[in-house]
């Protein structure tokens, strides 16, 4: 049962919102995406976070090591599942 939750909450959610998501546009918002640079340092700063994190709460560490573990080994597969449905849709 929380597995569907898990799916359910943020799609009512996406659902909701979608028309407050597209009034900044239909009022002339630009929508660009963020710089590399700005996508590099938020990740650094992020890495840090989970460094100082994992030092200070064993519980989180061990639970971040094996998220990260799982993350490491399906980027390979995400950049090429997602990228292809991304490019179909947008295609």
């Amino acid at each position: 049962m929380a597995s569907a939750s898990l799916v359910i909450r943020p799609a009512k959610y996406n659902a909701a919102n979608r028309e407050a998501r597209q009034r900044p546009i239909s009022s002339g918002a630009e929508l660009v995406a963020y710089s590399p640079e700005i996508l590099q340092e938020a990740q650094q700063a992020a890495n840090e976070l989970y460094a100082e994190y994992s030092g200070q709460d064993a519980a989180f560490k061990e639970v971040y090591d094996n998220w990260n573990a799982f993350r490491e080994g399906i980027y390979r597969w995400n950049g090429i599942n997602e990228r292809s449905f991304n490019d179909l849709q947008t295609g």
